[in-house]
C-alpha cells in the first residue's frame, strides 16, 4: 500500500499540494481515486455555492509506496497461437509467476499452476 500525492489548481490559478492514502496500491489506482475525489469536490462546491464555485483541476498525480502487484514482462518475441487464438506469454519480474494474455486484452490471467489466491500478488514469496 502507498499514497497518492497530487497538486490541485483552483479557478484563480493557485496551486495546493495534497495527498490521499485510502486504497492506493499502484499508479492506476492512484489516478482513479484522485480523479474521483476532485470530481466529488467540484460537485459539492457547485451544489453549495452555485456557478461562482471554486472548481479545481488536478495535476502531477504520483504513486508513492511499494506495490505488491505483479510486474509483467513479455517472454516471447512473436505472438503465439493456441487453437486459433493469438496469445503472449508473460512472467512476473518480481516473483516468477507466469500468465498468458489473449488477444489485445489488458488483463493477464495467471497460468493454472498459479491459480491459487495466494499468487494474486507478489506477497506469496515472503
Amino acid at each position: 500500500m502507498g499514497k497518492a500525492s497530487f497538486i490541485t489548481i483552483n479557478c484563480r490559478g493557485e496551486m495546493e499540494e495534497d495527498h490521499e492514502d485510502n486504497g492506493i496500491v499502484d499508479q492506476p489506482s492512484a489516478e482513479r481515486i484522485v480523479w474521483l475525489l476532485i470530481k466529488q469536490f467540484n460537485r459539492n462546491e457547485v451544489s453549495m455555492y452555485g456557478k461562482e464555485a471554486s472548481r479545481r483541476r488536478v495535476t502531477n498525480i504520483k504513486f508513492e509506496g511499494e506495490s505488491n502487484l505483479h510486474i509483467w514482462e513479455k517472454t516471447n518475441l512473436v505472438t503465439k497461437m493456441m487453437q486459433g487464438t493469438p496469445y503472449d506469454a508473460y512472467k512476473c519480474k518480481t516473483c516468477g509467476v507466469t500468465g498468458k494474455r489473449f488477444g489485445l486484452n489488458e488483463h493477464i490471467p495467471r497460468d493454472k499452476k498459479y491459480k491459487h489466491p495466494r499468487y494474486r500478488d507478489c506477497d506469496w514469496k515472503k
